[in-house]
């Protein structure tokens, strides 16, 4: 059987909503650090400064979303109890990660926050196993989810996503490194499996700087779910946007 090519999907906030289950995380970890002396007076507030934070921590890390999120913690302690500036806060706190935090206030509120996100199945995105038992009878659909391991197949198991997917491909942080090897092993299976098959290759994923921008850099045709992390000011445009899942049948099965 011939197959009209691969389609990648990105999972956290593509396919299911991840984003809720960070919101609760970082509340709790929030409150944690109040628990301990922490002025937080507006918990909505202390979140818009823990996003800031966050984001300067990716960057510290090259672009990984999960990384010890005690360096989190500790850089709002910093940042919120010891005054320090915002990015003298991050500064230190990725420091002192390298060897490992040792303050009790954050190593607890991160151990709160760390046990929500490996305990909390995020929910499906409206119509996602629908549209991906559609797809699947004439693509091979891979799933190219970025965190920690445990955390992600925790949701990848829960889902049955190994019965549906293709290939799964966990990894730290989204490259072009990882794009180039995911799309040749992608090309693989259509060759192998699918002798005379279209070598059409698709990236759907809800971040700009991350799913669309490498799926250009593949050659990839893109098709954007617009997610909660994106910059208003981002000039990567996709092939296509769309706003439900759904909307891929229209697209690629006609």
């Amino acid at each position: 059987m011939k197959k009209k090519g691969m389609i990648i999907f990105d999972m956290d906030d593509t396919l299911v909503k991840r984003e809720e289950v960070y919101i609760e995380a970082q509340k709790n970890l929030l409150q944690t650090l109040k628990e301990f002396g922490a002025n937080i007076l507006n918990l909505n507030d202390s979140l818009a400064i823990l996003r800031k934070i966050d984001f300067k921590l990716v960057s510290l890390h090259r672009g990984e979303f999960m990384y010890n999120y005690e360096e989190l913690a500790r850089a709002l302690w910093l940042h919120i109890v010891e005054k320090k500036n915002l990015n003298n806060a991050c500064r230190v706190a990725f420091q002192e990660g390298k060897k490992g935090v040792h303050f009790k206030q954050t190593k607890e509120a991160a151990k709160r926050h760390d046990k929500i996100l490996k305990e909390k199945i995020p929910e499906l995105k409206e119509n996602a196993i629908e549209t991906l038992k559609n797809l699947r009878e004439k693509y091979v659909l891979i799933l190219l989810s970025t965190g920690k391991e445990d955390i992600q197949k925790h949701v990848i198991n829960y889902y049955n996503f190994d019965k549906i997917f293709d290939l799964i491909n966990i990894c730290p942080r989204k490259n072009l490194k990882v794009f180039k090897e995911v799309k040749k092993k992608g090309l693989e299976i259509l060759n192998n499996k699918y002798p005379g098959s279209s070598d059409r290759i698709i990236v759907v994923g809800d971040m700009l700087s991350q799913d669309i921008a490498y799926g250009k850099r593949i050659k990839a045709e893109t098709i954007w779910i617009p997610g909660p992390y994106d910059p208003k000011t981002c000039k990567i445009r996709p092939d296509h946007k769309i706003a439900n899942l759904l909307e891929l049948l229209d697209l690629l099965l006609p």
